[in-house]
Order: C-alpha cells, then sequence, then structure tokens
C-alpha cells in the first residue's frame, strides 16, 4: 500500500514537472574554465539556488488547509507538500521500531494525516489523476511551490 502510494506520488509529480523540464536551458557540455573557475562558479551557483529558494520558503500548516470539502490544485499542492514532510518523518520514526511493526505505524500514520483533513487516500489519488492539466495549469503560475516539491 505504501509503495502504492509513493509511486503515485512520483508520478505525479513528475507529471507536474514535466513541462518545467521543457523550459530549462541546455547547459554546455564542455567547459574551459579551470578546476578553480568551476568551483567559483558552482558555488556562487549555489548561493544563489539558496537565496532563491529562501525567497520561496513558504510556512503553512494543517490548520491552514482545514478540512477539505473539495480538492483543488491549491490545497492538492499544499497537502502534497505537508503530506512528503510528514511522510519523512514516519519513515524516520519507523526505522526505529522492529521490521514488522514499521509497515504498520506507516500506514496507521497516513491514513491519520489523511483523517484530519476528513478525506482520505483514495481521494488525494483521483483527484490527482483527474486534474493533472489543471495541476500543471497551477504549478506553471506559482513557481514558488517547486522547490518544496523537488525536495526529496
Amino acid at each position: 500500500m505504501l509503495i502504492r502510494i509513493f509511486i503515485i506520488f512520483v508520478v505525479t509529480m513528475t507529471a507536474l514537472f514535466s513541462c518545467d523540464r521543457s523550459k530549462r536551458e541546455k547547459e554546455p557540455t564542455g567547459s574551459l574554465l579551470t578546476k578553480e573557475e568551476e568551483t567559483g562558479l558552482r558555488r556562487k551557483e549555489d548561493l544563489q539556488k539558496d537565496q532563491h529558494e529562501e525567497e520561496y520558503n513558504l510556512d503553512f500548516s494543517a490548520e491552514d488547509i482545514g478540512v477539505i470539502k473539495e480538492f483543488t490544485p491549491e490545497i492538492f499542492v499544499k497537502l502534497t507538500i505537508l503530506y512528503k514532510n510528514e511522510s519523512k518523518r514516519w519513515i524516520k520514526e519507523a526505522q526505529s521500531l522492529p521490521p514488522e511493526k514499521q509497515t504498520e505505524y506507516i500506514e496507521k500514520a497516513n491514513r491519520s494525516f489523511f483523517a484530519q483533513f476528513g478525506s482520505r487516500e483514495e481521494d488525494y489519488i483521483d483527484y490527482s489523476q483527474k486534474n493533472i492539466d489543471e495541476l500543471n495549469a497551477y504549478m506553471s503560475e506559482h513557481p514558488e511551490f517547486f522547490s518544496q516539491l523537488n525536495e526529496y
């Protein structure tokens, strides 16, 4: 069940970001820079990336979403970010349990996560599958979510 969730999550996120990949410029394959220049350039790029991500560091919680009466692209994306962050924590916590208890722990945490929003995992998955075009359009209009969705 958990594997199915992650596979669907990965497929959904891949579809969401596929349009972004086509917009990226190709980087040159060869470099005429010395190692020192390449290192300096990488540091500068890393610093710019960190500053860019800080600009878009969104802070919201489950309370900000509340009970889900109907999924929208905004709710779906925010829920996905929260789900991704929470699932990392569940997996880390489950590692401290005996192997036979790990799956049970993660499945229970997963059900509880969706229940706090008055929803089910199946509703979340169905929405993503039926509304991929709307989700792609939303992500194109809201690039501030890309950094949080790309972290895994």
